[in-house]
């Protein structure tokens, strides 16, 4: 009896589909290697001063909501435990 094993990523068949990158040719900004990961940073160009401003505040506004809901999370389980 042959037993078929249902998988959610085939082995035969690589992992990665190609979208047209040219990803070789690509130039990197910045590389950096955490052990054996090596990370390529690609920065988006033709942006304008204001354009990267409002991407950097909108990053600021993210972070603020976490902290606030952490910091909302942790006195509504302070309040429970009292």
């Amino acid at each position: 009896m042959q037993v078929t094993i249902e998988r959610a990523v085939p082995t035969t068949d690589p992992h990665t589909i190609n979208r047209g990158d040219q990803m070789d040719q690509q130039k990197y900004d910045a590389t950096y290697k955490f052990g054996n990961t090596i990370v390529n940073i690609v920065a988006p160009k033709n942006q304008t001063k204001e354009e990267i401003d409002q991407i950097i505040k909108e990053y600021h506004i993210a972070g603020r909501a976490i902290v606030k809901e952490m910091q909302e999370k942790r006195a509504a389980a302070t309040v429970k435990t009292n």
